[in-house]
């Protein structure tokens, strides 16, 4: 709970005019006899020296402080319905979130939609924490996101892509 609540309340979104105001980027070490971190670590790194991330940065940190703490997780990446347009006309990857092992179970998270939104008319990000995305039931995970693997629904009868696609988007109940 801490490390979630951590990240959901100190990582900003990064939005796309954001993206483009930034100038600085990541660089691997000059020196050859220098290891490579693995790159969750790299990406933790980089996310909690900008204090913003994609989704993927997001995932990756959660994971990686996971690692630290000896705690078992799983970054899953897969395809979010935000419920804004009709939809890709290609399912595919867009997302990624999170399973953690916790009471002998695995259990989704999503810490990118826990911690707020972009607000449609600035294209800014708003903080606004929001608890369902957290060790979220896969019954309501599943109205808004499929992962590339289906046995990370965690459901013994997963929607099929095409079915899941094609559904109605239910946003906060």
């Amino acid at each position: 709970t801490a490390l979630f609540r951590w990240i959901t309340d100190n990582i900003s979104y990064t939005t796309f005019s954001g993206q483009r105001k930034r100038k600085e980027k990541y660089s691997e070490p000059e020196e050859d006899d220098v290891p490579l971190k693995p790159l969750n670590e790299r990406v933790a790194e980089m996310v909690l020296k900008r204090r913003t991330a994609f989704c993927d940065g997001y995932a990756r940190l959660f994971t990686a402080l996971c690692d630290y703490a000896g705690i078992r997780s799983e970054i899953i990446c897969g395809y979010a319905n935000s419920g804004f347009g009709r939809g890709a006309a290609k399912f595919g990857v867009n997302h990624y979130w999170n399973a953690v092992y916790l009471d002998n179970k695995w259990q989704l998270l999503d810490a990118t939609w826990a911690s707020g939104y972009i607000d449609l008319r600035s294209g800014q990000f708003v903080r606004d924490y929001n608890g369902r995305y957290f060790l979220s039931s896969p019954e309501f995970l599943i109205g808004s996101h499929y992962p590339d693997d289906p046995r990370w629904t965690l459901l013994t009868d997963a929607k099929v892509p095409d079915e899941f696609r094609q559904s109605p988007f239910r946003h906060r109940s």
